[in-house]
């Protein structure tokens, strides 16, 4: 019997680490479980829980290795790749006769480089893993020959080994139940179970790893099996919502239906999210899933240009885009639609584009749904990197893709490897600085802190809005603004203080929507202060009321009314009380 830590990638969330379920970890740990080993996953987000935890590497290396493990494993994806590998090298030092394993997209598209120029790792495990681990496991405790262990990168005296590939699980309701019970913190806590549905997607986008990961195969697990798995761990850990953990579940639409139909049929009642192509889901499978329980979807759409979109060979139904997410908010459904720029062929005219479908988006079905624009990340291996190799360059900001803020050390291993680290490099784009791009991707993704008031401006200006923001981009400093690891209010702060300075003044109703942006600013706040009390010249929570059932026109023309609100954040909730007159100051 080996003893297996296992080490989930680390989750970078401005200044916290999120913590997660590891489904594909605790997949790997049931195999392992099953053949009578000791295993234990050795969650770094969860027990440090903040970004600055990692300054003090050696005590993350300390925790990872203190019950004197056999054998370690990371998971790899590509923004944490820099700090998994300084782990490493510190976890063999304290335990020489360690072994450490990589797997993982980020692992596995680099693992020839890695394993040249990383001397701590032992070992990279390519691709899926739940074949070739067990045969890894075997050979770590008889010491056979490791050329008969499947999908395994290592290093023999003679140089660097790549062995064969175990071919893919043809049938995945043959893999175990993942091992819920070794994960380290309630999965009640979590609030929803995720289960994987399926692995692999049939499409071949040139900015994404997710398809030559699997290998360019779409499998499913039976519609027995996923409800199977629902009913059970609904009735373990008495949770009713599912996340389907697979990067485009509708890749089968007849599946699908089925899938629906007999989770509707089921009685299980569940409510369950899951990522889809918005060009599949029109008005009738939109209704079937809600009917099934969806209430949230994730939609990856990438660009709001036809031109784009032909060149990342997303091979999109970009006339049902639109259609489809309204038949989607109609159902009920809440959604996300991500986006990316950056593309070395985007030009100004493509970026409006994205940026109108974005606001169009946002506003679906007069719902405010969830919108976000990501940095292009040249991530490794995929034909957009292996495009644009020999121009790429790295200049310390790397995509949010890429979400973390490498320190000195790891800055350095990315300036010299950039093969293995593409995914921290930048991509020139002709005809958009990358300054540009940066301010555009602040004030896209953090004015969605301010629905409200993007709603109603966006409701009175429409395109005119996004023109009025890209023309005020140089008043915008952010030589002084921490990108993506830290410093989330801050950055807040700067884009509110854009939007309310250089956006505003140009706005019919200014001093309403100022307010109502301040209002809205205040329910951030509060996370931090715990109590705020503030004065404003209009009943903002009036307003907000008239505008959720549908009773304002636009532009919206109100009295003033000076109002005072004490907002008060107690059980990770933020809660505001009109004050009375005269007991606002009182209180402060």
């Amino acid at each position: 019997m080996l003893t297996i830590n296992l080490c989930p990638h680390i989750n970078y969330q401005w200044e916290k680490l999120n913590r997660y379920i590891p489904i594909g970890l605790l997949s790997l740990a049931a195999v392992a479980e099953n053949d009578g080993h000791q295993v234990e996953i050795k969650d770094i987000n969860y027990t440090f829980k903040y970004y600055r935890a990692l300054d003090d590497i050696a005590k993350v290396a300390d925790y990872l290795v203190d019950n004197k493990p056999d054998l370690l494993g990371f998971s790899t994806i590509c923004n944490c790749y820099p700090t998994i590998l300084r782990l490493a090298g510190l976890c063999k030092k304290k335990l020489p006769g360690l072994f450490i394993v990589l797997g993982g997209p980020q692992a596995s598209v680099t693992a020839l480089q890695t394993m040249r120029h990383f001397d701590a790792i032992d070992g990279i495990l390519t691709g899926e893993g739940e074949i070739a681990f067990p045969s890894l496991l075997e050979t770590l405790g008889n010491g056979k020959n490791w050329d008969s262990v499947y999908n395994l990168v290592w290093r023999s005296t003679s140089g660097i080994v790549e062995n064969k590939k175990a071919p893919l699980i043809k049938n995945l309701d043959e893999l175990p139940m993942p091992a819920y019970h070794l994960n380290p913190f309630s999965i009640t806590e979590n609030k929803r179970i995720p289960i994987e549905s399926g692995r692999g997607c049939p499409y071949h986008c040139v900015y994404c790893s997710t398809s030559r990961y699997w290998g360019g195969r779409f499998r499913m697990k039976s519609v027995k099996r996923l409800l199977s798995e629902i009913r059970h761990l609904t009735d373990k850990y008495k949770i009713k919502r599912v996340e389907f953990v697979q990067d485009n579940m509708t890749s089968s639409p007849k599946f699908f239906r089925q899938f629906c139909h007999s989770l509707k049929e089921s009685g299980l009642g569940i409510e369950w999210g899951c990522s889809a192509r918005i060009d599949v889901v029109n008005t009738q499978l939109a209704g079937e899933m809600a009917d099934s329980g969806c209430i949230e979807i994730f939609y990856g759409i990438e660009s709001g240009s036809e031109k784009v979109q032909g060149s990342i060979q997303k091979q999109m139904d970009y006339s049902v885009v639109l259609p489809n997410a309204e038949s989607t908010g109609k159902h009920g459904i809440r959604f996300t639609a991500s986006f990316i720029t950056g593309f070395p062929e985007e030009n100004l005219s493509d970026l409006k584009q994205t940026l109108q479908l974005i606001f169009r988006l946002r506003y679906a079905s007069g719902k405010r749904n969830f919108t976000h624009l990501h940095l292009l990340s040249p991530l490794p291996g995929t034909p957009i990197q292996k495009r644009y190799k020999e121009l790429l360059y790295f200049d310390g900001q790397p995509s949010d893709i890429a979400l973390s803020l490498p320190n000195g050390e790891e800055k350095a291993l990315i300036a010299q490897y950039p093969d293995i680290f593409s995914a921290f490099y930048t991509i020139p784009v002709p005809a958009l600085s990358k300054i540009f791009l940066q301010k555009v991707y602040l004030v896209i993704n953090f004015s969605s802190e301010f629905p409200y008031t993007m709603f109603v401006l966006w409701k009175q200006e429409k395109d005119r809005l996004i023109e009025l923001i890209l023309e005020e981009l140089d008043n915008l400093p952010i030589a002084d603004i921490n990108f993506y690891a830290e410093g989330y209010l801050e950055t807040l702060k700067h884009i509110y203080d854009f939007l309310k300075i250089s956006l505003l003044p140009k706005i019919d109703e200014r001093e309403l929507l100022a307010d109502m942006m301040f209002y809205e600013l205040c329910t951030k706040l509060v996370d931090k202060e715990g109590r705020l009390i503030e004065s404003f010249s209009f009943d903002i929570e009036q307003i907000l009321a008239d505008i959720d059932r549908e009773m304002v026109t636009f532009p919206i023309k109100c009295q003033p009314h000076p109002t005072a609100y004490l907002f008060v954040y107690e059980n990770q909730k933020v809660q505001t009380i009109k004050l009375a007159e005269g007991l606002a100051q009182l209180l402060a």
